[in-house]
């Protein structure tokens, strides 16, 4: 990512841009372990994807590099929850437990 960013930053300035203009954005998917194994059927589905996996303080770890690499949004697919009240749930819980360690 700091060499693809590095890559932009030449054709900015090339362009007369300021590289800080441009939005950086990334998507992965986020499964809360609590501590115990992620569930078979989400690392089946997320094979090859990227993926924010673990206890709450590990995914903030997880979205904190992503943010130093450059991203500057982050993008949480939420297709894999069929239950409605499970993504509710887990989008709700990303809200506070996540992204509040990003807010002032």
């Amino acid at each position: 990512m700091i060499a693809k960013r590095a890559v932009l930053a030449r054709h900015c300035e090339a362009a007369g841009r300021d590289v800080a203009d441009i939005r950086c954005s990334t998507q992965a998917f986020v499964c809360f372990t609590d501590g115990s194994a992620p569930p078979s059927e989400f690392l089946a589905a997320t094979t090859g994807r990227p993926t924010l996996v673990g206890t709450a303080d590990q995914i903030v770890e997880q979205v904190a590099a992503h943010a130093d690499a450059g991203a500057d949004e982050l993008i949480v697919p939420e297709w894999l929850w069929d239950d409605p009240a499970e993504r509710a749930d887990q989008l709700a819980r990303f809200g506070v437990e996540i992204m509040s360690a990003f807010t002032g």
